[in-house]
C-alpha cells in the first residue's frame, strides 16, 4: 500500500472540527505541527495558501501520512471547494516538524487570482481566524471512515 505524506492549514486541521477533518483524523496517521514556507489568506469560509521563499514567512498547520483512497477523497473535496477559475491544486513541498526535522510532503496551494476582499494573515495560523466550522459542499460525499493508515 502507498504512503503519502499531507501538509494541511486550514480546514482539514483537527482542532478545526469540519466533517472533512474529522474523516482525515479518522483515517490518516498523524505526525504532529508543522510549517511550511508560504503566505495565508483569509477567504472566507477557508483559507488560502501560496509559496514564498522569503525568509520567516511561514503557514502553520499539521502533517499526516494517508493513503492513496484518503488522498483522493481529498482531492475531490478540495476541488470542490476552489472558487473557480482560481484552484487548490497538490504540490510536493517541504515541511518543518516541531522538532525541526524536515519532510516533503503534498500541501494544497492555492493558484490563481486573490480577490481583493483576501486579506493576509501573517501569523500563518488558521486556526487563530477562530471561524465558525462551514458545511461539506453539496454534492461532496463523506467517504467512509474506515481507518486505512
Amino acid at each position: 500500500m502507498t504512503h503519502h505524506t499531507l501538509f494541511v492549514y486550514g480546514t482539514l486541521r483537527p482542532r478545526c472540527g469540519h466533517p472533512m477533518a474529522t474523516f482525515l483524523a479518522e483515517r490518516g496517521a498523524y505526525r504532529g505541527e508543522a510549517k511550511a514556507a508560504g503566505r495565508l489568506f483569509d477567504l472566507g469560509p477557508y483559507p488560502a495558501a501560496t509559496p514564498s521563499f522569503a525568509p520567516g514567512e511561514w503557514i502553520y498547520g499539521d502533517l499526516y501520512d494517508i493513503d492513496a483512497a484518503t488522498l483522493a477523497a481529498l482531492d475531490a473535496y478540495e476541488g470542490d471547494e476552489s472558487p473557480q477559475p482560481s484552484f487548490f491544486g497538490r504540490r510536493i513541498g517541504d515541511v518543518v516538524l516541531a522538532d525541526g526535522a524536515t519532510a516533503s510532503a503534498w500541501i494544497y496551494w492555492f493558484h490563481g487570482p486573490l480577490s481583493d476582499a483576501a486579506r493576509e494573515h501573517s501569523h500563518g495560523n488558521h486556526l487563530r481566524l477562530g471561524r465558525a466550522v462551514v458545511p461539506v459542499p453539496s454534492g461532496v460525499p463523506l467517504p467512509d471512515q474506515g481507518r486505512s493508515v
